[in-house]
């Protein structure tokens, strides 16, 4: 069955709040203090990022490529590196290249990644870890960071 415009929007929006969300429960298993907000009290440009980040993941955009494209848009309204993420002066660690971007970074970004990938690849999903290639890689992220698994 082929679906609408609308409807594709309407997922798109949804997958996006669901990979603000996640990242803002990472930030919170982190310990990051840094100010973030929930995605329905993000102001209309924000959120219209965070979908333009899922349509890349769609199209089967690299984290680096999301990374970069997330960069621009900030360098675009202001923002410049800063050790401290503050939106009052506009600073934030992140606006790094890729490969010069702290590990809690990329993590961010490989997660929204396996959230888009669960979504449209399911069956795939489901495969791999019947395979247990998926559980065994998971197991061995949460042993190099020695959370429970």
């Amino acid at each position: 069955m082929r679906r609408t415009p609308q409807e594709v929007a309407a997922d798109d929006e949804a997958l996006a709040r669901i990979c603000h969300e996640a990242h803002v429960a990472l930030r919170i298993g982190l310990n990051d203090s840094a100010e973030d907000v929930h995605f329905d009290a993000m102001d209309a440009e924000r959120k219209e990022m965070n979908v333009s980040e899922i349509r890349m993941w769609r199209r089967g955009a690299s984290p680096a490529e999301v990374h970069q494209a997330w960069r621009e848009w900030m360098l675009a309204r202001g923002w410049r590196y800063g050790i401290i993420r503050s939106s009052v002066s506009m600073t934030h660690p992140a606006l790094v290249d890729y490969a010069d971007l702290p590990e809690e970074g990329k993590v961010k970004l490989h997660q929204a990644q396996a959230i888009v990938f669960c979504h449209i690849f399911p069956e795939a999903l489901s495969r791999m870890i019947r395979q247990h290639s998926l559980l065994a890689e998971i197991s061995q992220i949460a042993d190099e960071y020695d959370l429970p698994g």
